[in-house]
């Protein structure tokens, strides 16, 4: 598989997409003492969980809650009934043995009149360091490119956990680029070549 990253991954989180909901009653905006405003639940219930689940850096190995979207009424005017808030969960394996387990720790922190309902989740993949595949592609990388490889982790999911789930063991090691899913998205030309190389000699051995 391809990534961004220097290193062979051989561990990376999982993942839960939830939407956190806020319930209210609904009215005009002229008149909001008429309206139990359930943005403002929103709000509250967003900063709580930025406090107990804190951005931290990327050598952290915990577990983020994201906002990603939000949604309300569709008029400036108008005080919606309920308020949406998008939420992406990412957990490690050590921490979480389950998105479940997850979405209960989100769940335990938000106020009242607030729910969080998981709309998609995705394992996380561990995979030994020192399984036979991963000491041949890291001999063979370090061969071609001359430097010592190291086995690392990610924040991001893959598809690799697919093969994960179902005992086989699975790890990525790519190309090096950046800015993954944004505008200057790029890849490295000389790395590219290098991973043919890497591949050409993997498929050799076993030909």
């Amino acid at each position: 598989d391809t990534g961004s990253s220097p290193g062979i991954v051989a561990e990376h989180k999982g993942v839960v997409w939830a939407e956190l909901i806020a319930k209210g009653t609904g009215g005009h905006g002229a008149m909001p003492w008429e309206s139990d405003n359930p943005i403002w639940k929103l709000s509250e219930a967003l900063q709580i969980l930025h406090k107990h689940f804190p951005s931290g850096k990327e050598s952290d190995w915990q577990v983020t809650v994201s906002p990603t979207s939000l949604q309300g009424s569709n008029a400036r005017n108008q005080v919606p009934h309920t308020a949406r808030c998008g939420i992406d969960i990412r957990y490690p394996q050590s921490l979480c043995g389950s998105a479940e387990e997850a979405m209960s720790l989100v769940r335990e922190k938000i106020p009242q009149d607030c729910t969080l309902q998981e709309v998609l989740s995705a394992s996380p993949l561990k995979t030994d360091p020192d399984h036979p595949a991963i000491k041949l592609v890291k001999s063979l990388a370090e061969e071609v490119e001359g430097r010592s490889v190291d086995i690392i982790r990610e924040h991001g999911g893959t598809d690799a956990r697919y093969f994960g789930e179902v005992g086989i063991p699975a790890f990525l090691y790519g190309p090096v680029g950046g800015d993954l899913h944004g505008t200057n998205e790029w890849v490295s030309i000389p790395s590219l070549i290098d991973q043919y190389e890497i591949n050409r000699k993997l498929i050799k051995k076993f030909s």
